[in-house]
């Protein structure tokens, strides 16, 4: 029927053709000529037509972004199709698909070679029970929408979230009555098409017994003669005579039965044909090609292949249920030797030959399980009996992982299952697979440390014993080492084994994927070098992973357990401000995982860890009581155990002793539930530290000279420094100045060596008592502990154990103050004259002297000088020292406002501008120097301190480039990493400094373009155009 052109409807599609609609919806029942009106309309438009044929394997949104991008690569030369497919199958769920398409839609949006392309996706209706799938489409056409034109066939209304999938104004839609074919269009059918000349009275009868129905009028024209006796033929029915009569009468017996064979193939290569001698299904389907009976002919990727339509494929595979035994096996050898698993693995579940199914999984199962593509094997179980399935481990064991992420509880009971049957019948293979999803179930969903660690060790044994067989995959190897890795280091504490682990899986990687090794596995290096107390050298190993926070290539378990790095790393490393925002982003762009994983449960104890730092005890006291009722904490006994050792610290401080044992004590029976050497030793240091708070100090000795002998044996750097904190906290308490001491001295010197200023479970004001006996008794501090001090409290150290507040001057707020006392400041703007531009001179140079010859010639002009200006400047100082006075008093003003021989100096105040100067200095650095995470962190605090600055302050040239400098830098790296949103908002904050800067306003255009905001773009165009003139 395609050579019957249809004028009328064709003028109905006439918006979308002209493109003043970008979206063609043919919503029609079967027959009705929707896949022939798709083909006439892409005949009209100069496009490449991108076809994508819908099937029930696409109910899975991964199957159907799969075939759209590679579809779409084949027509679009500037997209990397192979990369976004990897990205789409590394999503361990549909939920996380859908949140990072956007992003990957948003990078090929602005493919040039999108606006000669037409999508064509047919059979919508195939994914009416798929809702992620529906969503997908939907967000297709939100995104690309503007540069892709979709023309779209199904056989009913998709449904949307609220009514219909697409509104009437998006879309031109063409439905069953336009498409049922009216009298003149019969008699133009009928004389084209087969040569007829009908009378209106047989086109009149034709369409009362057809109701236009395209397929019914070809299904009478054979019956011409007998047109008074049909009593009707409603669109849809008779469809399997008519492909029988059309297709299979011309056929001989032996013909038809080769044909129903490769009915099973979506595409049938012609390759394929030729290799395996199927003569028969070749002279079949030539003999149908050259009759035009619904075969069609196509290329891709170099190959030739033959496809069905689909309602014939449809109707070949409803006449027998038992398929050819020895071509499915033959089939699928030909499509695993030219690597179509999910082809092949579909073929030989079909044909029940249960044994070739499992060889074919014991070969390339694993690799199918690490590529996260194990729905194809899940596709092909579909086709043999449950009790079949049920009865081989190897297939629960891919089953259970490929479970994992949708339905965790489903995925238990498969696994522990297949564990269970694969030990019984000495299956390795199939219990190792099954032994691996049942660590990243602990690890992920319920954190039961015992069962982890029992786990692990069958694990180990496995895949010793497998390697020694060499009969494991390399990729697997690595991928066991990755996992077991982790374990070890949860479980064991030993965390000499666990980087073995993370190096040899490090290593095989390296050696067997081009030299690049996954970002998953860089990041279980870091953890276990973490995990040690060993900051600065994760660190630097870390940088080079926030280039791939966003990319669509990385498995969304890896982007999360490296922001779970990110925001612990913000945290020791002091920068607070920085662990909300990380939080906060990760609660964004990972939010199914927070919600659901065990891992996400830690940002309670890291809340509360904030709380307990700034003493906040009823804080800690409420959220851990809302962690303890929360679902995800309920099942984790990991983190309720947690959770009872912040509520006994918590009450030990407020000095509720029975509470706080009471907690101790249900904090050691949950932890005795899930087990954790290293987790067990922190159970004993907290209840330690209740004994030592309670004033108990023979028991707390006792505990703490156990779990420190225990942490030394581990080469722990983690906790060691918790537990001398908390010794010395409780000797201090008992009156033993001298061992307390000790302890801080220990403590200080492991938190130097590995440059960790924050460690879990410290109160603040404990730890300042610490720092301050050491002060008092330490002629000279070391350079980490005084800095450790300003970091976390505010203070300086002078001599002889003397301590003082720092002060902060805002220059964007206009005033100064103390940091333990915001609300009590002065007004800068109440400060006169003389005394504004001696400030304005000092504050340039904190901590160094100004020589009193220099400021006397800048505040001074030179007719004044001969009124004695060194008397002036005495009391202009006494003037603005009576000042920092009244926010502290008259000693600690001499401090701040110091006079030497050498001239005054501004001591022990922090300088709003003076930081937000050094910060783009340092981000800039470490940019240059590919730290790129440190760069972002500098650059972040240079954004909070830039942001109270009033557009009309007035910088100093130097500043002003020095800051446009490094606010280019940012947005080019947050582009980089993918934050378009984010570089836009950076670009607009550094115009507020620099105006007229050329960088800024074309990445700024560029930026909007990339959001695809072109009117915004355009605007911003325009300002800086008007700005350029006015500037002469």
């Amino acid at each position: 029927m395609r050579q019957v052109k249809r004028e009328r409807v064709l003028n109905l599609c006439e918006p979308f053709i002209d493109g003043r609609r970008r979206l063609l919806l043919i919503e029609a029942q079967a027959g009705q000529g929707k896949s022939t009106l798709a083909r006439q309309v892409t005949d009209q438009l100069d496009k490449t037509v991108c076809l994508v044929e819908c099937d029930k394997n696409d109910a899975a949104l991964v199957n159907l972004m799969e075939k759209f991008f590679s579809n779409l690569a084949l027509h679009t030369p500037g997209l990397n199709g192979t990369e976004i497919i990897q990205a789409v199958c590394s999503c361990p769920s549909q939920d996380e698909l859908l949140l990072l398409l956007p992003e990957m839609l948003k990078s090929i949006s602005s493919e040039k070679t999108l606006q000669k392309t037409v999508l064509l996706l047919e059979d919508a209706h195939l994914l009416l029970k798929a809702p992620h799938s529906l969503k997908g489409l939907r967000l297709l056409f939100d995104h690309l929408g503007h540069c892709l034109s979709m023309i779209i066939t199904s056989r009913s209304q998709l449904p949307g979230e609220q009514g219909l999938l697409f509104r009437r104004n998006e879309s031109v839609l063409i439905s069953n009555q336009t498409l049922a074919f009216d009298k003149s269009e019969v008699l133009l059918l009928y004389r084209q098409a087969y040569g007829l000349d009908l009378d209106n009275k047989k086109a009149g009868k034709l369409l009362a017994i057809t109701e236009g129905w395209p397929f019914g009028l070809s299904l009478l024209r054979t019956e011409l003669n007998e047109l008074d006796r049909r009593q009707g033929l409603a669109p849809g029915s008779e469809l399997d005579n008519y492909f029988n009569s059309q297709c299979l009468g011309i056929l001989s017996p032996e013909e038809a039965d080769a044909l129903v064979d490769v009915s099973l193939l979506e595409n049938i290569p012609l390759a394929l044909l030729g290799e395996l001698e199927l003569h028969t299904a070749s002279r079949a389907l030539k003999t149908l090609y050259d009759k035009g009976c619904f075969i069609t002919n196509h290329r891709q990727d170099g190959s030739d292949f033959l496809r069905m339509h689909h309602l014939l494929q449809a109707c070949l595979r409803n006449i027998v249920e038992n398929r050819s035994r020895l071509f499915c096996v033959r089939a699928a050898g030909w499509f695993l030797r030219n690597g179509q698993l999910g082809q092949a693995l579909d073929l030989l579940a079909r044909s029940g030959d249960v044994a070739e199914l499992k060889k074919a999984l014991y070969i390339h199962g694993s690799n199918l399980m690490l590529m996260n593509r194990l729905s194809l094997v899940v596709q092909a179980l579909k086709h043999l009996p449950e009790n079949i399935v049920n009865e081989e481990p190897l297939l629960l064991a891919l089953w259970g992982n490929e479970k994992l992420h949708q339905n965790p509880g489903q995925a238990l009971r498969l696994l522990e299952a297949a564990w269970k049957m694969a030990g019984d019948k000495k299956e390795n293979l199939a219990e190792l697979l099954a032994g691996l999803g049942l660590i990243n179930y602990q690890l992920l969903f319920h954190g039961n440390l015992w069962k982890l660690r029992r786990v692990t060790k069958r694990v180990m044994e496995l895949f010793a014993l497998l390697e020694e067989q060499k009969e494991i995959t390399a990729m697997l190897a690595g991928a066991c080492s990755y996992l077991i890795c982790f374990s070890v280091t949860y479980t064991m504490a030993d965390y000499g084994l666990a980087d073995k682990f993370a190096e040899k899986a490090e290593e095989i990687f390296r050696s067997h994927s081009e030299g690049s090794v996954p970002l998953g596995i860089t990041v279980a290096r870091i953890y276990t070098k973490s995990a040690r107390g060993y900051l600065k050298e994760s660190l630097l190993r870390q940088q080079k992973n926030y280039l791939y926070l966003n990319s669509p290539t990385v498995n969304p378990s890896t982007k999360f357990i490296c922001y779970l790095s990110y925001t612990n790393f913000s945290m020791m490393k002091g920068y607070f401000l920085d662990y909300w925002s990380l939080r906060d982003e990760l609660f964004k762009k990972q939010a199914i995982m927070v919600k659901n994983s065990a891992m996400g449960a830690f940002y309670y104890i890291w809340d509360m860890d904030m709380l307990m730092a700034k003493g906040d005890f009823s804080g800690v006291l409420e959220l851990a009581n809302k962690a303890l009722a929360s679902d995800l904490v309920k099942k984790t006994n990991h983190i309720a155990s947690q959770c009872h050792q912040y509520i006994a610290l918590a009450y030990a401080f407020l000095g509720k002793k029975e509470a706080a044992l009471a907690a101790v004590s249900r904090s050691m029976h949950l932890r005795a539930r899930v087990g954790g050497v290293l987790f067990i030793l922190l159970n004993h240091l907290v209840a330690g530290s209740v004994w030592g708070i309670s004033g108990e100090f023979k028991k707390a000795e006792r505990v703490f000279k156990i779990v420190l002998k225990r942490l030394a044996a581990a080469e722990d750097r983690y906790f060691m420094p918790q537990a001398h904190a908390y010794r010395a906290h409780a000797r201090l308490l008992e009156g033993k100045e001298k061992e307390a001491l000790d302890d801080v001295k220990s403590m200080l010197e492991i938190m130097g060596s590995v440059e960790n200023y924050h460690f879990f479970y410290w109160e603040g004001f404990m730890v300042r008592r610490l720092l301050e006996l050491y002060f008092k008794n330490i002629k000279k501090p070391s350079e980490f502990a005084l800095k450790l001090y300003r970091k976390r409290f505010g203070m300086d150290y002078i001599s002889g154990g003397e301590t003082i507040p720092r002060l902060r001057l805002s220059l964007a707020e206009g005033r100064l103050y103390c940091l333990d006392a915001p609300d009590v400041f002065i007004d800068l703007a109440d400060v006169p004259g003389k005394e504004s531009m001696l400030l304005d001179c000092l504050l340039r140079t904190p901590d160094r002297s100004v020589s009193q010859e220099k400021i006397i010639d800048r505040i001074w002009p030179e007719g004044a000088k001969a009124t004695k200006p060194r008397d002036n400047l005495y009391q202009t100082v006494h003037k603005l020292r009576a000042r920092f006075a009244a926010i502290t008093n008259k000693k600690l003003a001499k401090k701040y406002l110091r006079t030497s021989s050498e001239g005054h100096a501004l001591c022990h105040v922090d300088v709003d501008l003076n930081h937000l100067l050094d910060q783009a200095k340092k981000g800039l650095a470490d940019l240059s120097q590919n730290r790129f995470w440190m760069a972002e962190m500098h650059f972040r605090e240079m954004k909070r301190l830039l942001d109270p600055f009033p557009v009309d302050y007035k910088w100093l040239v130097d500043e002003s480039r020095l800051l446009a400098k490094a606010v280019v830098a940012w947005v080019d790296l947050l582009f980089r990493v993918g934050e378009t949103e984010r570089a836009l908002e950076a670009a607009e904050m550094g115009l507020k400094v620099d105006p007229a800067n050329d960088g800024l306003h074309n990445r700024r255009y560029r930026l909007y373009m990339e959001l695809a905001m072109p009117a915004k773009a355009a605007q911003a165009k325009s300002d800086y155009e008007r700005l350029f003139k006015e500037a002469g």
